[in-house]
């Protein structure tokens, strides 16, 4: 599954490796601004770029299921969240930003891209019910899918996998410093050890010599 791929050039080569979706995506995939989006975050601290592929991936399986327009699918897709600003910085309010980003995520789209009357409306309304406008096109159904999919992933994956990396982290990093405590308590023991040999010899060689 590509959602767990570690790495955006393994996520980005499931589409450059298909003649078909390649033909699709390829311009956005090389594009600069596409590649900044590895720079601002998406859910928790999941880069924007990764969800983009992660949804894209998602939405063509559920595209070939459905069989609605692929092209449709993977550009819309890896486009909806296009948004140039950091999550949140613009918007504060969590209410505002789902109303506003679909907006944001078209007009900066359409800056670089150009896209079909299709890929603007699942753009625009990806967000629906939570947004009232209901998109008008059946392919806004796997990339909706895709996106609440790999939405809740990102967010469980954080819970779920993170703590423990975080907390084995935290236990590598403890057994390093008791580690190296023991490695000075036995530096020192060392040291003790031959200091108090030192004194033994230097007081035997002082029994030794003749009293003057």
């Amino acid at each position: 599954m590509i959602y767990f791929a570690r790495d955006i050039k393994r996520s980005r080569n499931f589409f450059l490796n298909d003649p078909e979706l390649m033909r699709y995506a390829v311009d956005i995939l090389m594009h600069p601004e596409f590649h900044h989006m590895g720079r601002r975050t998406a859910h928790k601290h999941e880069s924007r770029q990764k969800h983009l592929l992660n949804v894209a991936y998602y939405a063509v399986k559920f595209a070939k299921f459905f069989n609605v327009n692929l092209r449709v699918v993977v550009r819309a897709s890896l486009l909806h969240d296009f948004y140039p600003y950091q999550r949140f910085k613009k918007y504060t309010s969590y209410r505002e930003h789902v109303k506003q980003h679909p907006k944001e995520a078209l007009k900066h789209a359409e800056e670089f891209f150009k896209l079909g009357a299709k890929e603007r409306d699942i753009i625009a309304r990806h967000m629906w019910p939570l947004n009232k406008k209901r998109p008008k096109y059946k392919e806004a159904v796997p990339v909706m899918l895709a996106d609440n999919f790999v939405a809740i992933m990102e967010n469980f994956y954080h819970r779920a996998w993170q703590k423990p990396k975080r907390g084995a982290k935290k236990a590598a990093i403890k057994t390093k410093k008791a580690a190296v405590k023991v490695k000075t308590t036995s530096k020192n023991k060392v040291k003790r050890v031959q200091a108090n040999r030192a004194a033994s010899k230097t007081a035997r060689l002082a029994k030794k010599q003749p009293n003057s």
